[in-house]
């Protein structure tokens, strides 16, 4: 999935991002380059089940070693 979006202000340490709807996204400004209102910033985001997967097992792993 790709967004588009733009910078419409920085807040402390956070970007507030805008759609072409007004939908509005707040994430770490240092997330982004260069980063400075009115910019043009395309998100692209991903499913990443492989990492996910990764992630579940060793949370089990975890939760297991606590058990005993």
């Amino acid at each position: 999935m790709e967004i588009r979006t733009f910078l419409d202000r920085i807040e402390g340490d956070k970007a507030v991002l805008l759609d072409e709807d007004e939908k509005e996204a707040v994430i770490p400004a240092a997330w982004i380059p260069g980063a400075h209102e009115g910019q043009a910033v395309t998100l692209r985001i991903e499913d990443d089940p492989e990492r996910e997967e990764a992630a579940l097992a060793e949370a089990e792993a975890l939760l297991a070693d606590l058990k005993q």
